[in-house]
C-alpha cells in the first residue's frame, strides 16, 4: 500500500467520485497528485497553456 499523504487522498477521492481524466498544467505542487492519479487509473493530459487545457476539458 502506498504511503498515505494528501496527494494520495486527493487522487483516491477523485477516483471514488468517478473522475476519468485530468487536464492540468504541470507544476511542482501538482506532481504528486498527478502521479497518484495515474496509479488509480485516471488518464492525465499535460498542457502548456491554461486556455488549451480549459478548452480540452
Amino acid at each position: 500500500m502506498p504511503e498515505i499523504d494528501g496527494s494520495y487522498l486527493v487522487a483516491k477521492t477523485l477516483k471514488d467520485e468517478g473522475v476519468e481524466c485530468l487536464f492540468y498544467l504541470m507544476g511542482g505542487p501538482n506532481y504528486e497528485i498527478i502521479n497518484n492519479s495515474e496509479d488509480f487509473g485516471i488518464k492525465t493530459y499535460d498542457f502548456r497553456h491554461e486556455q488549451a487545457a480549459a478548452m480540452s476539458a
